[in-house]
């Protein structure tokens, strides 16, 4: 569980822009920050309860969120093997 919790939330709370804004990182900070979830997040909840901003803010986070569950999913389904038995 700690091994989990280390490789998971970890980066997710130094690199979504929870902690430290991503624009303020170094450019390998900025990169790794696109690849987790928590970014798009992030900018969601940011817009919804500081900005209030409207529903075609959240498009491309929204996409990039459900393009990341896609492939999650493909992978999941991809490696099941069920047992007979």
């Amino acid at each position: 569980m700690i091994i989990t919790f280390l490789i998971t939330v970890v980066p997710a709370f130094l690199y979504s822009g929870f902690l430290s804004p991503i624009t303020s990182q170094d450019m390998t900070g900025q990169i790794v920050s696109r690849f987790i979830p928590a970014t798009y997040f992030m900018g969601m909840v940011r817009g919804v309860y500081l900005k209030g901003l409207g529903v075609n803010y959240y498009v491309w986070d929204v996409a990039a969120l459900m393009l990341y569950a896609a492939i999650v999913y493909t992978i999941a389904i991809a490696s099941f093997k069920k047992r007979i038995g």
